[in-house]
């Protein structure tokens, strides 16, 4: 048990480190020609397996409105800051799931992938300092609070950004907005 502890420690600890360095160091996007449902689908379910737990699982359902292009992306990166945002939604306690909305902003030559939880949402001050890194409205020794920072550094490497918008009491939307760049 004591080996399993020290393990599962140093891997949060690694975590941490490579959280760190995406501070210091800010990534540079490696694009390439990507489909953007198809990965976003492929982190739901990797999310999903992460929580077997019966208390925690609940359903994440996608929604893609129209038809978006191949584009070109990090697909590492994009995918890290959507599980960042899926895992905040389900650990937020939502009643009935998580739902994950990607639509095209042609307007705004825009891909906006919102994440959207019903769970118990967050007050002014938590709105306010949701993306310094390590803050956390959980209780101590829950979580790092490098989720949100991290979404956004991310999103950063693509000209993009991550918004919140949330109450106390009806839930959080975070969206992830990415540069509409059509792969090559």
């Amino acid at each position: 048990q004591a080996a399993a502890t020290i393990a599962e420690q140093s891997h949060r600890l690694s975590d941490l480190i490579s959280s760190l360095r995406l501070f210091a160091d800010p990534p540079r996007a490696k694009r390439k020609p990507t489909d953007l449902p198809q990965l976003i689908a492929g982190v739901i379910k990797q999310v999903q397996q992460h929580y077997t737990d019966a208390r925690v699982a609940r359903p994440i359902d996608l929604q893609v409105n129209g038809s978006p292009p191949k584009l070109s992306i990090d697909p590492e990166q994009v995918s890290q800051a959507l599980a960042d945002l899926l895992h905040n939604a389900l650990q937020s306690s939502p009643r009935t799931g998580v739902r994950v909305v990607m639509r095209i902003e042609e307007v705004e030559r825009l891909v906006a992938i919102e994440v959207t939880d019903d769970g118990c949402g967050m007050d002014a001050h938590t709105l306010e300092h949701a993306f310094d890194p390590f803050f956390s409205a959980k209780a101590a020794g829950r979580r790092m609070g490098m989720g949100l920072p991290r979404a956004r550094q991310l999103a950063a490497a693509h000209d993009g950004a991550v918004e919140l918008r949330s109450a106390p009491g009806r839930g959080t939307t975070a969206t992830l907005l990415l540069r509409l760049d059509h792969a090559d």
